[in-house]
């Protein structure tokens, strides 16, 4: 039982940070708004792809809300 409130916990918290990526990169970029996005790091296997999908997670997750 433990291992699932660990695993669910994780998914609040990846959720909730990439919510709040996204309110940064929405606020950074006010005036001008941003046509793409690039995310990179220095070495292999840190994350980019799972970051990505969460951002367009919470991309799709606004948008739905205001459309509905």
């Amino acid at each position: 039982m433990a291992k699932k409130k660990k695993a669910a916990s994780n998914t609040l918290e990846i959720q909730n940070a990439a919510k709040t990526m996204l309110a940064n990169i929405r606020f950074a970029s006010v005036d001008n708004p941003m046509q793409s996005i690039v995310l990179t790091s220095a070495v292999p296997n840190e994350g980019k792809t799972t970051t990505t999908i969460e951002l367009a997670k919470s991309m799709l997750v606004q948008v739905i809300a205001c459309c509905w």
